[in-house]
């Protein structure tokens, strides 16, 4: 998950144990038990995703570097010996061929590092009987044609992965979007039935629904203008974005509600603002997008990262 993202899940799960602490209050209203078993699934498969962006292509990399490594190796001790007979052989053309320099080996592309060892295995299967006197023994010529086979299984794996993490992450972006809407459109609502008949249960989902920045923006350095080691101020910073697209929307207006402070994102979609700590509704809007709106906390030094998607008006 992105600094963003992480801030957010943090905002989910601690709705979701607020709630959970609270059941008896909200058991016997339908629609807060359902919205309730949205939200919860809903985090579940977040961070099953999550663990799986984290996990995708770990494996297959390893692997695949570790084939690499050892083909490498292969191919380098095999050169020596095969240029050598093909010298002895006048063989001027198949020398040329697969007289690899160790900088090409190592610098190699994938694809061009299993071109190396099959060049070199066609001109060592037909003789390979021939070769111990050149250092090459059949058990050598043997394990080259197994790298070389494994290497070529091993490069499509990561390709792979890298296609199921794509997959993963936009599953997991669809479903921090139903997310907020669930909360926003249903439990927010919901819940204000509670805010005179339970006041304490009320204010706790309140401040359990605030997106609060917990380290990961955090910049070092910062400072009152004289540096005295202190903050008085806090900002947040991220992109605007096209939530179909997930292009930066240029020229959205961003803006703490109730106050002056505004800005307008930039070239890539991005925005910054600075203010003083304290409980915002931050909003953000753009002709044919939905406007964005979301409660945030800022204490003294944060700087709290935030994307912020808006849906294109159908």
């Amino acid at each position: 998950m992105t600094d963003s993202e992480n801030n957010k899940y943090r905002m989910y799960l601690s709705t979701e144990k607020t709630l959970d602490e609270n059941q008896i209050l909200w058991a016997g209203v339908p629609a807060l038990v359902s919205a309730k078993t949205v939200l919860s699934t809903n985090i579940s498969a977040i961070g099953d995703y999550s663990t799986k962006l984290m996990s995708d292509g770990t494996g297959q990399t390893a692997v695949k570097k570790q084939n690499r490594d050892e083909l490498e190796n292969a191919i380098l001790k095999m050169t020596g010996g095969l240029v050598a007979y093909c010298t002895a052989q006048d063989l001027v053309a198949q020398r040329k061929d697969i007289n690899f320099k160790p900088y090409q080996v190592t610098r190699a592309k994938d694809i061009e590092l299993y071109n190396m060892a099959a060049a070199l295995l066609k001109v060592a299967l037909p003789v390979k009987t021939q070769l111990s006197i050149y250092f090459i023994e059949e058990a050598d010529i043997d394990e080259l044609n197994a790298l070389h086979t494994a290497f070529l299984k091993s490069i499509p794996g990561k390709r792979d992965s890298i296609g199921s993490a794509l997959a993963a992450r936009l599953a997991m972006r669809l479903l921090f979007k139903e997310t907020d809407l669930l909360i926003k459109d249903k439990l927010d609502n919901l819940m204000v039935i509670y805010r005179a008949a339970k006041p304490e249960f009320y204010t706790k989902y309140s401040s359990a629904r605030v997106i609060v920045d917990l380290g990961h923006g955090k910049k070092a350095g910062n400072s009152t203008p004289a540096d005295t080691g202190t903050t008085t101020t806090a900002s947040i910073n991220g992109k605007v974005y096209d939530t179909e697209t997930e292009a930066g929307i240029v020229g959205a207006k961003v803006m703490i509600e109730g106050s002056n402070l505004t800005t307008t994102a930039d070239a890539q979609g991005l925005y910054s603002l600075t203010t003083v700590p304290g409980t915002y509704t931050l909003l953000a809007e753009k002709e044919g997008f939905e406007a964005y709106n979301d409660d945030i906390v800022l204490e003294a030094g944060d700087a709290l990262e935030l994307d912020l998607g808006m849906d294109k008006i159908a």
